[in-house]
């Protein structure tokens, strides 16, 4: 379990941080919108990030 105090000053850091961010062409990003839903969007960003390391079957 985490604790992480909420505050302004944390609040203000991430969002200048979240400006400056700015992804490598093909690069594929989903943002988490539903709550608790964080292992399925890091699933989804593994796979989507990854498809010259991942083989799938034929009729899948």
């Amino acid at each position: 379990m985490l604790l992480f105090p909420l505050t302004q000053q944390h609040e203000s850091f991430r969002q200048q941080q979240a400006g400056k961010v700015s992804g490598a062409p093909g690069l594929y990003f989903l943002k988490q919108t539903v709550v608790n839903s964080c292992g399925t969007v890091a699933l989804l960003h593994a796979v989507a990030n990854n498809p010259t390391h991942i083989e799938y079957d034929g009729d899948s």
